[in-house]
């Protein structure tokens, strides 16, 4: 509507510029924001019945004052255009753009209906703006690019279980965990219909009607049930490290790092997404389809390597653990299974790395994944043995150096600038009192814990290294 009264404050006729009128009153009616109907109704030219608020009373209203300073751009923006260009705007807009009529019971609290809208409704969130914006470049095999991306994006579930879902038709019977290390079309069958779409599946104007009705809150979406191949196996469920953008921003730089490219220019943060992949807004459909697929080596690897907060269906305590998996058959059919493994050096290194660094980045994700992919490792002690290299060249990085820069250059196989031994030993032997890092508590913590005898005491096996902001915090209050 504000599109419409700018048109027509532009002095435009059209049929665009002449919805922002109906009946001699403004279309468009605000029952409670007197201030704000007259504003609308003056600039849509009926100033016989409403009167322009002042610049006074702009200013000390937000309401108007982002209608007036949206009416301000748009209308500049009309200016721009020619002669010629302006009915052809006004036209696609106005054939185009469809209004929608609700219409609800009299008695309706319209309070009440706008809050439960603005909760319980769908929100668009920066990843989805990125797949729309990637996903516009890619002309063929749209729909299975798009179900690579689904089967990545849902983190709280581990990926063979989205793959399965999102590629019902695939050969479940003779894909084993390995098989999903890279994307192989021809292991998947193209299916648009597998790809779940009850998460894009809002609730009616009725349905919205009902809930406020009766004041109750959406019921908790159940954990979507997968197939085990017993009864008797546990369901384990996992929460991740970092969100999805986060990890898109990782793959982000693994795919410039795998082929040679320059890294990202912006600080590692989930709030700078859609800025940090302008370059890949104007990229080639093999570009795209490039970089999707290392998307899917990425999230392979997180769900192998990476700890993640696991609980199983009979608990609900969760701990940072990695998964085993096990290809198992029932009735005729295999299933891919999860079982959580004991605490292991690389799940205590990686707690360390976890809660020392920068929470909003987690840069050595870059480097362990990349390198994981890169040098195709497999054994879990080998991956410990690259992940104990890469904490030590990142904790050792020379001043000007920093934990982005350095992680990158071991992406690409290459060693950041670091010093000499003896300088963290003298850093140590300072009286820093609360200055030092708590990253070298913790990292001597994962040293101890390594060399110990764990054999002969439980307490040792069972002990977790977690968060702790002071010494006080150092001693467990529970036996792990």
């Amino acid at each position: 509507m504000l599109i419409a009264l700018a048109f027509k404050m532009a002095g435009a006729d059209l049929k665009l510029a002449n919805l922002a009128v109906f009946n001699n009153k403004p279309r468009l009616q605000f029952a409670i924001r007197e201030q704000v109907q007259h504003l609308l109704g003056s600039l849509a030219g009926l100033s016989e019945k409403y009167t322009t608020p002042g610049r006074e009373a702009i200013k000390e209203n937000d309401y108007l004052t982002r209608i007036d300073a949206a009416l301000t751009v748009l209308k500049q923006q009309v200016n721009k255009l020619s002669e010629e260009e302006r009915p052809i705007l006004g036209e696609f807009i106005y054939s185009k753009v469809q209004w929608v009529n609700n219409i609800v019971p009299v008695n309706m609290d319209l309070n009440r209906l706008f809050a439960t809208m603005n909760t319980a409704g769908i929100q668009l969130e920066q990843a989805d703006i990125l797949k729309a914006k990637l996903l516009k470049q890619v002309k063929s095999d749209k729909a299975t690019y798009d179900a690579i991306w689904v089967a990545c994006e849902h983190l709280e579930n581990y990926f063979e279980r989205n793959v399965r879902k999102v590629f019902p038709n695939a050969d479940w019977n003779a894909i084993k965990p390995k098989h999903l290390r890279q994307f192989k079309p021809e292991l998947f069958t193209e299916l648009e219909s597998g790809i779940d779409s009850k998460a894009t599946t809002g609730l009616s104007v009725t349905q919205l009607y009902q809930q406020a009705q009766t004041e109750s809150e959406l019921p908790n979406a159940k954990r979507d049930e997968f197939d085990t191949y017993e009864a008797k196996v546990k369901t384990i469920y996992c929460r991740s490290i970092i969100t999805f953008p986060l990890l898109l921003i990782h793959a982000y730089r693994i795919y410039a790092a795998l082929n040679n490219k320059d890294d990202i220019e912006q600080r590692l943060h989930a709030d700078r997404l859609l800025e940090i992949f302008e370059p890949m807004s104007e990229a080639s459909e093999e570009d795209v389809k490039a970089f999707i697929q290392v998307l899917w080596q990425v999230r392979y690897q997180f769900d192998r390597w990476v700890v993640k907060w696991v609980e199983s269906d009979d608990s609900s305590d969760e701990k940072l653990l990695l998964t085993a998996q096990s290809h198992s058959a029932s009735n005729g059919k295999y299933y891919i299974n999860r079982s959580p493994k004991e605490v292991s050096d690389l799940v205590q290194l990686q707690s360390v790395r976890n809660f020392t660094g920068e929470r909003s980045a987690q840069y050595w994700l870059t480097s362990f994944i990349a390198r994981l992919i890169l040098d195709n490792i497999k054994g879990e002690t080998p991956v410990l043995e690259l992940l104990e290299q890469l904490d030590n060249e990142l904790s050792l990085t020379a001043e000007g150096e920093t934990q982005k820069f350095a992680s990158f250059k071991q992406a690409k196989g290459q060693k950041p600038n670091m010093v000499k031994a003896f300088v963290p030993l003298m850093y140590l032997r300072e009286a820093k009192g609360t200055r030092f890092e708590h990253y070298w508590f913790q990292k001597l913590e994962y040293l101890l814990w390594k060399s110990a005898d764990k054999s002969t005491d439980n307490k040792l096996r069972k002990y977790r290294i977690t968060s702790r902001n002071s010494v006080e915090h150092v001693h467990p209050q529970n036996e792990e």
